[in-house]
């Protein structure tokens, strides 16, 4: 520890002598910027104004311009340098050449050259301002307050310099803000001024509204999205101007504003031909269908009409014409911008076609028509992938992963796309004992989903307003074995789906039918895999083992339980009371860890309906500003206990139902998962998370299924501590996997750039997860009230990105802040050395 930071130390001195030494190797005649100063009527500001100066100050990290100072580690001429130190010392070249030949000794100069260029890369070179800067930048600065308005502001600007380093002040007079005056209109199209009348009142010039050329941007886009959205095909942004009269004597700084809306300017040969703007409607709509790996030597194309829908294809039409009726556009649509990527969106989400191109043309017949012909090109119906990998983890040594998918479109006629995908995973462990083979456990499963790209059984018809939204129907049907792995689960899902996209930002997904089947055919190695659970209780066991016959659950070479049989036993005997050796403490102990493996190892039937929105909002494709929201409620067990009601099915010895000898779960689920990021600028951003779970169970269960259950923890989640090692509650860290059925989660993140590809993070991850009357006596990991919210765990730490464009590597080392598993004095910055900290590797960013 010494040694690093007496390294670091060393290290930053260096950065530190750099940053003066850069300073004093400039020349005479070169300023180093240091700040840009913007005076507005005597008064300093900040605000987006730095944005549009010719020339920034060199970037500061916790007040050092870092970037500044790595550029000067730089060498000015490396290759010269190295040829100087070869030839300052007689037949040190030969030497070298001898030693290396002159081939290698050439490619040690170019790494040395090339070193060099990278330490400028991820630098940043010296801001050098000039007078030529400064004058552009005073120039920016009046431009940008007249178009705020402020048609007379004076701008003059004085240069501060002390020993090369400089500040530039900007002193800027606004005089008196201009305001708009009457606003009229001038269209020469008669069939736009009704639509524009109509609309009027949605406009972004008002009198007495002031100046702003943001405005006159805003207006004309919103004229053009109007015009275009009612009917105004081929209608140019250009041929929408704005005539403004500045006279600040007569009219006391008002601005009178016509807006101007030119005819249609089409170019024949040398001459420019004016005419009105139109508004169509669709005449006619023809579908051209190509296959190309239909084998046919005729060129032409067959036809055949729809209701109003004229279908063009060769040989064969191997899609039914009344799903392609679906399309989004009709004979007598008003045409509008949005019907182009309604039509690609629609064809897309069959997933049989590889490209569509749309062309719309003026109707002959017609001056205010539209045909729209479609041309599309399917894609190879039968497609076949594999995927192939290695595997380490905690379980196995050495394993191997074999994933075969195959894919057939068009299955039915009706664009469907059939999916099957079968997977195997074959491994070894070491804790496993095999006498014939070394490869000791392994998984397979098969998955299979019929897509529908409409709603089956429950379709609307146009007149619902769905028609044009994306939407879509899944059958899934999978299973999976394990042998060897966990308890060797066998794994029984089907499920049917519906997918409505109404908006590009809003979707709605409903999966009813939803079965589950969960059978662990290995309960007996349950000890074997929760080690941590047997070293609990075989401690306890270790404090009574001479008391009675407890000897005899032990094994005959140690003192240890047995496993399983002795654990179970043991388990057994103190639960049932049979004797009063074991304290209250160890016996609740004992009882919990009995509850929680009858959790894990029962098997489960899940039949549920779920419900989920999500909505996610991007501000700009430039920056990171976006919004995203996730809610989702699912309801479990109600059918199949309302059947079991209606037909007086008896209950077990328990109270609750069963099918297959197997008690169904009955619960409730519901999630809510916010998230936001604020783009500070294009390349720093906060993010912010906040995720709120909860699953009641109720009716035929007193707990939820295992596999439903939270936990904290990880790289995704709270870094400051392992996955699965939060919680739940102030409970000890005495489990494999801490889970619970309450989940609160709170993230913060700042994120910023290093040098280039590598970006950094500052983070505080805040969260728990307790168990909400969900059948576990630790009073440790319930939550009984709002007053158990201090039990919220904070974890805060540095991240490192390196973005390598197709994926985004994480590093994060998170620090425990405020621990709730110690007693409430000790919570704060007890466990925040290096050696509680915790590293998490991650793919993209965590939330």
């Amino acid at each position: 520890m010494n040694f690093f930071k007496t390294n670091t130390t060393l290290f930053i001195s260096i950065i530190l002598f750099y940053s003066c030494a850069g300073v004093k190797n400039l020349h005479n005649d070169k300023k180093l910027l240091l700040k840009n100063n913007f005076i507005e009527n005597n008064n300093l500001i900040k605000n987006d104004i730095e944005a549009i100066s010719a020339k920034k100050p060199n970037s500061f990290i916790l007040g050092i311009p870092w970037k500044f100072n790595i550029y000067n580690l730089a060498e000015t001429n490396p290759d010269s340098l190295f040829d100087n130190w070869l030839d300052k010392k007689i037949n040190r070249r030969k030497k070298w050449e001898r030693f290396f030949s002159k081939k290698q000794l050439v490619k040690i100069k170019q790494q040395r050259v090339n070193f060099n260029n990278w330490i400028k890369d991820i630098g940043e070179p010296p801001s050098i301002i000039t007078n030529r800067d400064v004058e552009i930048t005073r120039k920016r600065v009046e431009i940008y307050y007249k178009n705020r308005g402020y048609f007379d502001v004076e701008v003059d600007s004085n240069i501060d310099t002390i020993k090369n380093k400089t500040e530039v002040n900007y002193n800027i007079k606004t005089n008196k803000l201009y305001y708009l005056d009457s606003i009229s209109y001038k269209i020469d199209s008669p069939e736009l001024i009704p639509l524009y009348k109509e609309n009027i009142s949605k406009s972004y010039l008002a009198k007495g509204k002031p100046f702003n050329a943001s405005d006159f941007q805003k207006e004309r886009q919103r004229i053009v999205d109007l015009i275009k959205q009612n009917g105004g095909y081929g209608f140019q942004k250009s041929s929408i101007q704005f005539n403004l009269e500045l006279d600040s004597i007569e009219n006391r700084y008002k601005i009178p504003v016509q807006v101007n809306i030119s005819p249609k300017q089409t170019v024949t040969g040398d001459t420019v031909i004016e005419s009105p703007y139109n508004l169509y409607k669709i005449n006619k709509v023809k579908l051209f269908i190509e296959n190309p790996f239909q084998e046919s030597n005729n060129t032409a194309f067959l036809d055949t009409l729809y209701k109003d829908l004229e279908i063009y294809y060769k040989e064969n039409l191997a899609y039914k014409p009344k799903l392609l009726y679906n399309i989004p556009v009709r004979k007598g649509n008003v045409y509008t911008n949005e019907l182009r990527n309604d039509i690609y969106q629609f064809f897309l989400n069959t997933r049989s076609f590889k490209s569509t191109n749309i062309i719309y043309e003026i109707d002959p017949k017609d001056d205010h028509g539209l045909i729209t012909s479609v041309y599309l090109k399917s894609r190879e119906r039968y497609s076949l992938n594999f995927d192939l990998d290695g595997i380490h983890s905690n379980i196995q040594t050495i394993g191997f992963y074999l994933g075969v998918s195959g894919m057939a479109r068009n299955v039915f006629g009706g664009n469907e796309t059939f999916e099957i995908t079968a997977r195997g995973n074959l491994g070894y462990s070491p804790n496993i004992e095999s006498e014939t083979q070394f490869f000791n456990l392994y998984e397979y499963g098969v998955d299979t989903k019929l897509f529908l790209p409409r709603i089956f059984f429950l379709d609307f018809n146009r007149s619902a307003g769905l028609s044009n939204k994306k939407k879509s129907t899944e059958f899934l049907l999978g299973t999976s074995f394990q042998k060897n792995v966990g308890l060797d689960r066998l794994y029984l899902n089907t499920a049917i789906q519906y997918n409505w996209q109404f908006t590009p930002s809003n979707t709605f997904s409903l999966k009813w039918l939803d079965f589950e089947l969960i059978s662990n055919r290995n309960a007996s190695n349950y000890f074997n895999i929760y080690r941590n659970t047997y070293d609990r209780v075989n401690s306890i066991y270790q404090k009574y083992k001479d008391f009675n016959d407890y000897s005899k659950f032990s094994n005959d070479d140690d003192d240890n339980l047995r496993k399983p049989d002795g654990v179970n036993d043991f388990t057994q005997q103190v639960l049932l009371g049979r004797d009063n050796i074991v304290n209250v403490t160890d016996y609740n102990i004992i009882d919990n860890i009995e509850k929680r493996r009858q959790r894990v190892i029962a098997n489960n039937i899940i039949s549920a309906v779920s419900f989920s929105y999500f909505n996610k909002k991007k501000f700009n494709l430039l920056d990171n500003d976006f919004q995203q929201i996730r809610l989702e409620l699912e309801l479990a067990g109600n059918l199949l206990s309302l059947y079991s009601s209606l037909i007086n099915k008896p209950k077990n010895a328990r109270g609750y139902y069963e099918y297959f000898g197997i008690e169904h779960s009955q619960y409730i689920k519901t999630e809510f998962d916010f998230i936001k990021n604020l783009s500070i600028d294009l390349h720093q951003t906060l993010a912010f998370r906040f995720f709120l779970g909860l699953a009641f169970p109720f009716g035929n269960a007193s707990t939820i299924p295992f596999t439903e259950s939270y936990f904290a923890g990880g790289s995704n989640d709270n870094r400051a501590w392992q996955v699965y090692r939060l919680g739940p509650g102030t409970i000890k860290n005495y489990r494999e996997f801490n889970e619970a059925n309450f989940k609160l989660a709170f993230n913060a993140e700042y994120r910023y750039p290093i040098f280039k590809r590598i970006k950094g993070a500052m983070f505080v991850d805040v969260g728990n997860i307790w168990n909400f009357q969900n059948n576990d006596i630790d009073p440790a990991s319930n939550f009984d009230g709002f007053q158990d919210l201090s039990e919220l765990a904070i974890g805060s730490g540095l991240g490192i990105r390196f973005d390598f464009s197709f994926v985004l590597l994480r590093l994060d080392l998170g620090f425990k802040i405020y621990d709730p598993t110690l007693i409430p004095e000790k919570r704060f910055f007890t466990n925040t050395s290096f050696n509680n900290s915790v590293l998490n590797i991650g793919i993209n960013y965590p939330f």
